[in-house]
């Protein structure tokens, strides 16, 4: 398959990136019980590879989940007046990927582009700094990559539905209130299915 350079990457990766408003818009699940009004269960945590997950800390208010996000994801929101605590449970969040998913977690460097397919190919690159995951686009957020299957596919690249992210960020909501927002996201497709993606580790 012929590749094309990282260059021609800009439309098609600015998926990570857009606006958690999308929030406003989660995909309605059917026969699926949660309590929308609570952190995620241990058995939810478990089918998205994130078992003993805390709950975040230092935010007040009335916080909201849900199980029905794009891409088999997850969402939480609650409002937050300081940015601070984005940090702090940032911090915690590289802390736990680093015991949970050793040598399996990083971020996401794209570096082809497939002109026969709509398929961008990534590396995952592991980091020793919380820094390097920080982004500001569209609002200050931390995004992790963790590979839930390290084994390769017959193309070589790791399996379908393999990569997963956990992004969690600080940002204002629709009624113009900052507040705290993770997302949880299958990482092989982008939200509308129009590209897919693939993973190696290093």
């Amino acid at each position: 398959m012929k590749k094309m350079p990282f260059l021609f990457l800009a439309l098609t990766s600015c998926f990570c990136l857009v606006s958690c408003e999308e929030e406003e818009s989660t995909i309605v699940g059917q026969g699926i019980s949660h309590d929308s009004s609570a952190w995620f269960s241990e058995s939810e945590l478990t089918k998205v590879g994130l078992s003993g997950l805390s709950a975040p800390t230092g935010c007040l208010g009335e916080l909201s989940t849900s199980v029905t996000w794009f891409n088999d994801g997850y969402s939480f929101h609650q409002p937050c007046g300081d940015e601070s605590v984005l940090e702090t449970n940032a911090a915690t969040y590289f802390s736990y990927f680093q015991t949970n998913y050793g040598g399996k977690f990083g971020l996401s460097k794209p570096y082809a582009y497939g002109t026969e397919t709509d398929t961008t190919y990534y590396r995952i690159v592991a980091d020793s700094e919380l820094s390097s995951y920080k982004e500001t686009n569209p609002s200050p957020l931390y995004k992790f990559y963790y590979v839930r299957d390290d084994t390769l596919a017959e193309d070589n690249y790791l399996k379908d539905d393999a990569v997963w992210s956990l992004d969690v960020r600080y940002e204002k909501n629709s009624s113009d209130e900052y507040s705290l927002k993770i997302f949880i996201e299958n990482e092989h497709t982008n939200h509308n299915g129009s590209f897919t993606n693939k993973f190696i580790i290093g």
